[in-house]
């Protein structure tokens, strides 16, 4: 079955509704309900198969801890693993900046080696991103 988009206002980066008078995501509700849950006290973390973060189908969601969670943030990208001080050295030595042109392409296989994301590439490239905790 297709997503099904809940579109009403956005705060961050998902779609919040207000039940007793109290805010709560969208699809955290849409979980709760679909499961006979007290939507403020089921605990964990309610993620989507879809990776769309506006979508309150019920199948595209489970609830899983924080692990699970971290695990599917890093399986898509959302999130970045913890690398030593060696790999960020490795990684700024291997890095070729898109501006230089030279064609190397080797951005997409290191970010496939370490588990990062272009863009944390180009900020460490930049000098703005140090090890992450």
């Amino acid at each position: 079955m297709d997503c099904i988009e809940y579109n009403p206002a956005k705060v961050g980066q998902y779609h919040n509704v207000k039940r007793g008078g109290r805010s709560v995501t969208a699809h955290r509700l849409a979980y709760a309900e679909a499961n006979g849950l007290d939507v403020f006290t089921m605990g964990g973390h309610v993620m989507h198969s879809c990776d769309n973060r506006g979508c309150i189908n019920p199948e595209h969601l489970s609830l899983g801890d924080n692990l699970a969670n971290m695990a599917d943030k890093c399986s898509k990208g959302r999130q970045h693993k913890r690398l030593t001080t060696e790999q960020i050295e490795a990684i700024r030595h291997e890095f070729v900046p898109m501006s230089k042109g030279n064609g190397r392409g080797n951005n997409a296989a290191i970010c496939l080696k370490y588990g990062v994301t272009r863009g944390y590439l180009s900020k460490l490239h930049n000098d703005k991103a140090r090890l992450l905790t």
